[in-house]
């Protein structure tokens, strides 16, 4: 009974959701440098009225 070829592995992509963990996981493996996480940009004062607010 000749034995079944070995299927090949899918090629790893990772879903979105799971991008920090496979990103942990490489960090933990030796496989990547961590990347640091960019300060989120604080938000910009409205100065200018909504636009739904008719001009005076």
């Amino acid at each position: 009974m000749p034995s079944a070829p070995t299927p090949e592995p899918a090629p790893m992509q990772p879903r979105p959701d799971d991008t920090a963990a496979d990103t942990d996981t490489l960090v933990d493996m030796g496989i990547i440098d961590e990347q640091p996480t960019p300060p989120e940009p604080d938000p910009e004062p409205a100065d200018e009225p909504p636009a739904d607010t008719p001009p005076e």
